[in-house]
């Protein structure tokens, strides 16, 4: 599952080891949770005929007042969740006009990609806040590189059974775009996301680097 993965991906970049996600489940846990259930609402109305936005969840107020109320929510929060939405907008978008036959903007698929993962940026929020330590802006920076080139390798992986849902998949977007040429165009894509990736990485320090190598192996 997507917490199992966050241990593993991104807990040891905070200095932690996956084991110590248990101190932290039930904020975690209560959050991916409402931000599934809104993710799924969402990908429903994506393929829906009829565009319908803005949109709105009975969840979100709940959430809010949650994490108000543990004294989670600051403006890196607030932001991330404004990511989030930004994201399913752009989704709705998107598979809408895949599935009627209108054209993309590459830039508006660029941007969703990037959006994408905003779960993940948000609990890493959350463990900071958690814990009580500043966010580190340079480990933040890394995580999202890593995160965008994630998600395209999930992308290539899900291809046929997101043609099948209807779901975003940059892949998918590419191939509306691009026809033949959409391998190209996704590796294109994918060898700067690697140079952002080790340029992020190198401006690590050495305990981090050393950290992020270890979830590799």
């Amino acid at each position: 599952g997507r917490l199992e993965d966050f241990a593993k991906t991104s807990l040891p970049l905070h200095g932690l080891e996956p084991v110590d996600i248990l101190r932290f489940m039930p904020e975690l846990v209560y959050v991916e949770s409402a931000i599934y259930a809104m993710d799924e609402a969402n990908e429903q109305l994506a393929n829906l005929t009829e565009q319908l936005d803005p949109l709105g969840f009975s969840s979100e107020a709940t959430l809010l007042g949650v994490l108000d109320a543990r004294r989670l929510l600051d403006s890196r929060v607030r932001a991330e969740l404004e990511t989030g939405k930004a994201y399913w907008a752009l989704e709705r978008k998107i598979c809408r006009a895949i599935r009627v036959g209108e054209p993309l903007d590459e830039a508006e698929v660029i941007r969703a990609h990037e959006l994408k993962s905003f779960d993940y940026r948000l609990l890493n929020c959350l463990v900071y806040n958690l814990r009580g330590v500043p966010a580190d802006q340079q480990t933040l920076d890394f995580l999202r590189v890593d995160e965008w080139l994630t998600d395209l390798a999930d992308d290539l992986f899900d291809y046929e059974d997101d043609v099948v849902k209807g779901s975003f998949n940059v892949y998918r977007c590419f191939v509306h775009l691009y026809g033949a040429s959409a391998n190209v165009r996704l590796a294109e894509r994918i060898s700067k996301l690697e140079v952002q990736h080790a340029s992020s990485l190198a401006a690590l320090g050495s305990v981090a680097q050393q950290a992020y190598r270890r979830c590799l192996q």
